[in-house]
């Protein structure tokens, strides 16, 4: 018996246009229609949501280059920063 690995969701040729990943992070007040907006155009844009955060408001994705660039400018949102593993010990 073998455990199957985890299936990755940024592979293949989309995953390589669409950039590096990000963690983007929206204001706390930020209606949730903004972050689904946001989370379309990110696909519409070529780019992968990976994940859509509970806790805090925004979602971990691949984004296009340009798409970055674009956000970095948007009002509601409080930060992006290059995704990353966390571990907790």
């Amino acid at each position: 018996m073998s455990a199957e690995a985890p299936k990755k969701t940024d592979t293949g040729p989309q995953a390589k246009e669409a950039g590096q990943r990000y963690t983007v992070v929206f204001k706390p007040d930020t209606p949730d229609e903004v972050i689904e907006k946001s989370m379309e155009d990110v696909k519409k844009q070529g780019g992968t949501i990976h994940h859509k955060f509970d806790l805090m408001k925004g979602y971990a994705a691949n984004l296009p280059t340009s798409f970055h660039a674009e956000l970095k400018g948007h009002d509601q949102i409080s930060f992006i920063e290059e995704d990353q593993e966390m571990r907790i010990q």
